[in-house]
């Protein structure tokens, strides 16, 4: 049987997966956007810096001599002294690539001792803002070189470790993901709250339809829906009115076959008779014997019909504990003795089963039938019995014409007759046998298949589940 998801379900994924993924991506989008004002700041701090010390070069006075400044030891001291560097920023000057002043402030992060950073900065000629990765993460920096105020190269670099700025932004957006988790977990499990209890009705409705293919229509559905007030509450009220008809309908169909049994009963036990009167005045008629033919076929028409109308009654089936061994061997000699066919018992087991003995005998009787019919005349008929796990299996083979895939599928529907153009007998029959086996096997909530017997023939195959007692 396939397996369904429960629709309040698919309603939640379907709400939160598209809510989920639009939250994300704007968290993804906000974190962004913010990082990248960070590096704009961080980008606008050192060119203001650097724009600081052009202007102070150019037009500013070194306070120890009130001249402007003659060379770049008292310029970039100068600067440097007045200024503290903010947090997870420094600040250094070099005079020929040597470092020489630092400014105040940040004392963890120190570029200015990695030599491979000092031989970056130190070769630039001309103003610079790059990004630089090194052990302490990603560094955002600026150089200024100062030439022409003496023979030395003094050269001004600012930096500022990009990484540390954006731990508090990282940690931020860590926790607003870990609050997200929360928030669809949270909003999932209220959602399928309140999903499931609107939809409640349509779980109600689906126990109320598996009831009443379980008991045939045998009892009245009791619906509740007064909690809802919309399409789903006027779902089952019309399912109500539907079960209703089809629950008249039923009873009457039920009735009519009853009814129809029992009076042609009558009339065809009165034809019978006076047929055998007949045929004692005229003897060895072939009309006579077409006419017995017919009374026996619509004799047995009436019988099967009445069958599966006692096949939709619940006390249909009736669950006892008999002997599997015991129960093949009296099947093998009840068909034996109406049978001309060999019929072989090919394996059993001896176990204590449950099911309904006097039904199961009367499905192998069927299918045994069956297989004489559609089989030669000196052909053997085979059944056996076995368990597949717990569960009882039963089978009958026959070495006939077999039977096509299409007719596989419609061949336990009421009235569906093989085609029986390669037989070599008269089948008879009005196509109700295996519609019988069909109704005893779900009474007893198993199965019943075909497949092929190698190299020629059929082989039916019934399982009776063992579990909880067919309770």
């Amino acid at each position: 049987m396939r397996k369904f998801r429960p629709i309040s379900r698919k309603i939640t994924f379907a709400i939160l997966i598209p809510l989920s993924i639009l939250l994300s991506i704007t968290l993804l989008f906000s974190r962004w956007s913010v990082s990248d004002q960070v590096r704009t700041r961080i980008d606008q701090d050192i060119t203001r810096r650097m724009n600081e010390l052009e202007l102070l070069a150019t037009t500013g006075i070194n306070p120890s001599t009130g001249d402007p400044f003659q060379n770049s030891d008292s310029l970039l001291e100068t600067f440097l002294s007045r200024r503290i560097a903010r947090e997870n920023e420094t600040m250094f000057g070099t005079i020929d690539s040597i470092v020489t002043f630092r400014s105040l402030g940040n004392q963890t992060l120190r570029p200015d001792k990695d030599k491979a950073f000092l031989e970056i900065v130190n070769s630039e000629i001309i103003p610079k803002l790059d990004t630089y990765y090194s052990n302490d993460g990603e560094l955002r920096y600026g150089v200024v070189p100062i030439i022409g105020l003496d023979q030395r190269v003094g050269r001004l670099v600012i930096v500022t470790n990009v990484d540390a700025d954006l731990a508090a932004t990282n940690e931020l957006f860590r926790n607003l993901a870990i609050g997200l988790i929360a928030f669809f977990g949270l909003t999932g499990i209220v959602l399928s709250y309140i999903v499931k209890r609107n939809l409640s009705p349509i779980s109600e409705l689906t126990t109320a339809a598996q009831n009443v293919s379980k008991d045939n229509f045998i009892r009245q559905i009791d619906f509740e829906t007064t909690s809802v007030d919309d399409e789903i509450t006027q779902l089952g009220l019309e399912f109500n009115n539907m079960l209703s008809r089809l629950e008249i309908s039923f009873a009457d169909q039920q009735r009519f076959i009853d009814d129809a049994g029992h009076e042609l009963r009558t009339p065809l036990t009165i034809l019978k008779g006076h047929l055998e009167l007949l045929q004692q005045e005229i003897p060895n008629s072939p009309s006579m014997q077409i006419i017995e033919d017919e009374i026996n076929r619509m004799a047995r028409l009436v019988q099967d019909l009445q069958s599966l109308t006692k096949a939709t009654q619940p006390n249909f089936i009736r669950i006892d504990e008999f002997a599997s061994d015991v129960f093949i061997k009296e099947v093998q000699e009840k068909a034996q003795s109406i049978h001309t066919n060999s019929i072989e018992l090919e394996s059993f087991e001896s176990k204590q089963v449950f099911g309904d003995k006097q039904r199961l005998t009367q499905a192998m009787l069927q299918l045994i039938e069956n297989a004489v019919k559609y089989s030669p005349a000196n052909s053997v008929i085979t059944i056996g019995l076995s368990f597949r796990g717990r569960d009882l299996m039963i089978y009958v083979k026959d070495e006939g014409v077999g039977i096509s895939s299409e007719a596989k599928e419609q061949v336990f529907s009421r009235f569906y007759q093989v085609d029986n153009t390669h037989s070599t007998r008269d089948v008879g029959g009005v196509g109700l046998g295996l519609a019988i086996v069909k109704a005893i096997v779900d009474g007893h909530k198993g199965s019943v298949s075909i497949v092929d017997n190698y190299p020629r023939g059929s082989v039916f195959e019934i399982t009776i589940p063992q579990e909880a007692r067919l309770a």
